[in-house]
């Protein structure tokens, strides 16, 4: 169970049906959005958003929101549907 999930995106950031997706399927709510380099200076590479659960979340919730976003150039929604709970394993963040 976790109670924030750091998720690093591309530059091009969040667009209003991402940020949407993630608010309606996570019930969360986008504390930050940074944009950071490698040193830790704003305006690079990429953003770093930081969820803040008003519940904590399971590993599986964790799971999918990391895989919500590609660490790439693009950006791919997956659904719950395309998880099974055994294919999880461990937890990220513990």
């Amino acid at each position: 169970m976790f109670n924030t999930i750091e998720l690093s995106l591309p530059k091009i950031g969040l667009e209003e049906d991402q940020e949407n997706f993630i608010l309606e399927f996570l019930d969360e709510s986008i504390n930050d959005v940074v944009c950071i380099n490698e040193e830790g200076k704003e305006y690079v590479s990429s953003f770093r958003l930081v969820l803040s659960a008003i519940e904590p979340l399971t590993s599986k919730q964790a799971k999918l929101a990391e895989d919500v976003f590609i660490k790439e150039e693009s950006i791919m929604h997956k659904t719950v549907e395309s998880y099974d709970i055994d294919e999880i394993g461990v937890d990220l963040f513990a």
